[in-house]
């Protein structure tokens, strides 16, 4: 068994892809490209093929990452070559890495998120109301949310999730970015961090129409910050 860590983007129109047809894009693709698939045993045997993280539909990220068991071993350099020329267009596959034999995986390790967020304003801001109303916000010991789930509604204090946030404006739109908890230890998602900041920072803007963009997704080992394919 030879498994490899693809690095990858995801753009205009793919983005509109569920988690699930993104997955199917990649077999398909590295069925198209000669690229040799490892598949599962048992009644119904599928491609072992494992994302980092399932991004939402209508997100666009730079930094996602899937790791792929192939049937033999091939070299990481033309597995990238190979698979850009079968993608859909929208995705980019920036680099191809050999995982070593024990290494954990992807959903076990990655544990951060990066996210910057457009949201067009309501009313006209400064950065001085910006920057009061983010501090209002983080002055807040608990953001608690509600999530609909297969056992009812419940709610969750997200706000230890949070590790870094920071505000500006630019034309009409105020601009955030986070860095927030990912993976099996709990996920918070980005349109949650932005209710919490109107919410308690008393901001006005059009939350329908924000556009959110997934800067990457990240290993967190202590105060360092390591992208999947720098842990191999």
């Amino acid at each position: 068994m030879f498994r490899v860590r693809i690095a990858f983007s995801k753009q205009d129109p793919v983005r509109w892809l569920s988690h699930l047809d993104t997955q199917k894009a990649f077999e398909r693709a590295m069925r198209r490209a000669a690229i040799p698939l490892a598949f599962s045993e048992g009644f119904n045997p599928h491609p072992k093929i494992a994302f980092a993280s399932a991004l939402a539909v209508g997100i666009v990220s730079f930094g996602e990452y899937v790791d792929v068991d192939l049937a033999a071993a091939v070299d990481p350099a033309e597995v990238r070559e190979r698979l850009q020329k079968a993608m859909p267009e929208g995705f980019g596959i920036h680099g191809v890495k050999a995982v070593p034999p024990g290494t954990q995986a992807l959903m076990a390790v990655v544990n951060r998120a990066q996210y910057r967020l457009r949201v067009p304003l309501q009313e006209p801001l400064d950065e001085a109301v910006i920057a009061a109303a983010l501090s209002r916000s983080l002055a807040e010991a608990s953001w608690l949310v509600e999530r609909e789930g297969k056992k009812g509604v419940s709610t969750r204090d997200i706000r230890p999730g949070l590790f870094q946030l920071t505000g500006s404006r630019t034309d009409d739109a105020l601009i955030l970015e986070m860095l927030v908890q990912t993976g099996s230890e709990g996920n918070v998602r980005p349109e949650e961090v932005l209710e919490a900041v109107c919410r308690y920072g008393d901001l006005s803007v059009d939350r329908e129409r924000v556009r959110i963009l997934r800067l990457g997704l990240f290993v967190a080992q202590g105060e360092r910050l390591l992208t999947p394919m720098d842990v191999l």
